[in-house]
């Protein structure tokens, strides 16, 4: 049986002749290297320049059938793509790592691909030791193409190293990935973390659907077809980069790409806010998007404080976290001078932004930057804390882009790490956050413009030790029922068997 084709819920009558012609021609298909699941390594984290596949335009549909069949018969195996640096400070790399430790639990076979970007990459033991890392997940990094915008090669490449480890379905939030997975029959799971672009943007190039769909095939069909080798990679780089300017490919095409329904193509987003803009613009989501909200370790109860200057029977107050725009530290620095009696504890944060804040602030008696701490130390330090700071502001930016804005669609790691903590927690009162903070029930909610607000929040809870269990206490109950990472990977494993099956 033919696997069945992702396209939108259109009649054919009413595309260009240009687009029915290319839809009409057999799809491109990806190689089969060997029979999926056979004679592959565990756990290497070797550096791979995998050989793109060729294009057989003849094979058609048994092509597809074939590889329909092997997909289907390999083990429970997941590719996870994630187009981040490992190891990194970002938060996107700790969840990817997270979620990957997760779904080793279940009883899927997880291979992680992950870029390297030089020809002496980190090794998987070095990786595994940064992130704490013990369950049993393949990692594979997969080079970097040193070319104008490389997704879409990186994506293919992935897709082709994937296919050689047997795995038979994707598990990304790499837009490139997902889309070209999906154009390429794979089942799919693509996880959102925001919107691509914007519907004026669209508006503005002439967006429709149709195109987006013949942009993909446009762009798969030079990655499979025409990439031969390393000699080659200016040329199609350069091809593929005037293909982009034009809007003939961008992140909105592939966005819209993933969103037109199919049976083996299934949508998360962090947040329910994401899932509902999502589905404003595109109508047919609904029953194939899902929401799930970020999550956390379940944390030891004989966790050891780490040990903090300052006064020791002073209240202590901490974050967790960068110190990009929009995370809030500009409240805290209100907060410090505000706040005389209480010591404010700064952990994580690049060393440049706690240069700048330093020279900012002055010589403050009350204000700690500990720097950057790896994973595995979170828990101690804030084990050590009174309270938990949680100061988003309206607009977020990103590791990867300090220009961007996530604070609508947000779902901050550290707000779980919180949770499990067990620390009293006051955040700001931010309808993304609401969705899991509930003021005076799990957490204490302030305006995030409002620094006086969370002076005198601050006071009364430092002079309420038993207000400050019992908010902890609820955050953790809440966390350890709903948004633990096992908990999640269920869930995803739930999707996964359906669009396998």
């Amino acid at each position: 049986m033919h696997p069945p084709r992702a396209r939108c819920r259109r009649s054919a009558r009413g595309r260009s002749g240009a687009v029915a012609a290319h839809q009409a021609r057999p799809s491109a298909t990806r190689r089969l290297v060997s029979a999926p699941g056979a004679g592959h390594a565990r756990g290497t984290g070797r550096l791979e320049h995998a050989p793109l596949p060729g294009h057989d335009r003849d094979a058609g549909h048994a092509v597809d059938e074939t590889i329909t069949a092997m997909i289907m018969s390999a083990p429970r195996s997941v590719a996870v793509i994630a187009a981040t640096r490992l190891p990194a400070r970002s938060a996107n790399s700790l969840q990817v790592i997270r979620m990957c430790e997760a779904l080793a639990e279940t009883d899927w076979r997880v291979v992680l691909f992950a870029p390297a970007y030089t020809d002496t990459p980190p090794s998987a033991e070095s990786i595994r030791s940064y992130y704490g890392l013990q369950a049993d997940i393949e990692i594979r990094l997969i080079g970097w193409p040193a070319i104008t915008k490389p997704d879409a090669f990186w994506a293919m490449a992935c897709l082709d190293a994937a296919d050689r480890a047997g795995c038979r379905l994707i598990f990304t939030r790499h837009l490139p990935s997902a889309a070209l997975a999906k154009a390429h029959h794979w089942p799919v799971v693509y996880e959102a973390h925001k919107p691509a672009g914007t519907a004026a943007g669209q508006a503005a190039r002439g967006y429709s659907l149709s195109r987006a769909v013949k942009a993909v095939r446009i762009a798969s069909r030079l990655v499979i077809g025409r990439w031969r080798g390393s000699h080659n990679l200016a040329s199609l780089g350069r091809l593929m980069s005037l293909i982009r300017h034009r809007g003939l490919v961008s992140n909105a095409d592939f966005e819209a790409r993933l969103a037109c329904p199919a049976p083996r193509c299934h949508l998360i987003a962090i947040t329910q806010r994401l899932a509902d803009d999502l589905v404003a613009r595109y109508p047919d989501l609904p029953g194939h998007i899902s929401v799930l909200a970020d999550g956390a370790t379940r944390a030891g109860h004989d966790v050891t404080p780490a040990v903090l200057p300052g006064r020791p029977r002073g209240g202590r107050v901490g974050y967790c976290g960068h110190l990009y725009t929009g995370k809030g530290m500009s409240l805290i620095a209100e907060l410090v001078t505000r706040c005389p009696t209480i010591d404010f504890h700064i952990v994580g944060g690049e060393p440049d932004d706690i240069a700048a804040w330093q020279a900012h602030l002055g010589t403050c008696e009350n204000l700690y930057f500990h720097g950057h701490v790896g994973p595995h130390e979170v828990p101690g330090y804030l084990a050590a804390m009174d309270i938990a700071l949680l100061p988003n502001q309206a607009r977020v930016a990103t590791a990867g882009d300090v220009h961007a804005d996530i604070g609508r669609y947000t779902s901050p790691l550290k707000m779980f790490d919180y949770m499990a903590a067990g620390r009293a927690i006051v955040a700001s009162d931010l309808a993304v956050l609401r969705e899991v903070l509930i003021d005076g029930h799990n957490a204490r909610l302030c305006p995030p413009d409002a620094p006086e607000a969370w002076a005198a929040m601050l006071g009364a809870l430092i002079d309420a030790p038993a207000e400050r269990r019992r908010l902890g206490d609820q955050a953790r109950h809440d966390l350890e029922s709903h948004y633990t990472w096992a908990a999640r990977a269920r869930a995803l494993s739930c999707v996964f068997d359906r669009l396998s099956a």
